[in-house]
C-alpha cells in the first residue's frame, strides 16, 4: 500500500481517481489544486503525488519543479502528472514538460482506472525495488 497525494480542481475526477486508487488498496489524500498540494507535501511524505497540470493557484508543472528542486519537499516522492491540455498549453506540451521537469509517469486525460494503477503500481514497484505485489 503506497500513501498518494491526487490534486486535481476537478472535485469529481479528484474524488474519481481517490475511489479508484483506495480501492486498490492505497491511502489517498486529496488536494483542490497546486498550493493546497504545496502545503500537504511540506507537512507530510507521500509515496507518489498524481497531479493535474493546470490547476488555480499554484499550477501542477510548478509543484513538479518544487518536488524535485526544493530541499524538504520530496524529492524521491513518485510523481504522475496528468492533462487534458487547453488551446493555450495543449496535452502533449504540458505532459512533455512535467517529464522534463521530473514526472515519472504522464496521463492523457481522460484515462481508464487500469492506466492510473498500472502507472501508480510502476513507480511504487521501483520505489520498492520490486513488483508491489512482492511487498
Amino acid at each position: 500500500m503506497a500513501r498518494i497525494l491526487v490534486a486535481d480542481d476537478e472535485d469529481d475526477g479528484r474524488a474519481l481517481y481517490a475511489l479508484w486508487l483506495g480501492d486498490g488498496g492505497h491511502e489517498v489524500i486529496e488536494a483542490r489544486d497546486g498550493a493546497e498540494a504545496q502545503q500537504l507535501l511540506a507537512d507530510s511524505d507521500f509515496d507518489v503525488v498524481v497531479i493535474d497540470l493546470l490547476t488555480p493557484r499554484v499550477d501542477g508543472l510548478s509543484v513538479i519543479k518544487d518536488l524535485r528542486t526544493q530541499p524538504g519537499m520530496g524529492r524521491d516522492t513518485g510523481i504522475v502528472a496528468m492533462s487534458a491540455g487547453t488551446k493555450a498549453l495543449p496535452a502533449g506540451v504540458g505532459l512533455s514538460l512535467s517529464a522534463m521537469f521530473g514526472a515519472d509517469e504522464v496521463l492523457y486525460k481522460p484515462f481508464e482506472r487500469s492506466d492510473l494503477l498500472a502507472v501508480v503500481t510502476r513507480i511504487v514497484g521501483q520505489a520498492t525495488g520490486g513488483p508491489l505485489s512482492q511487498h
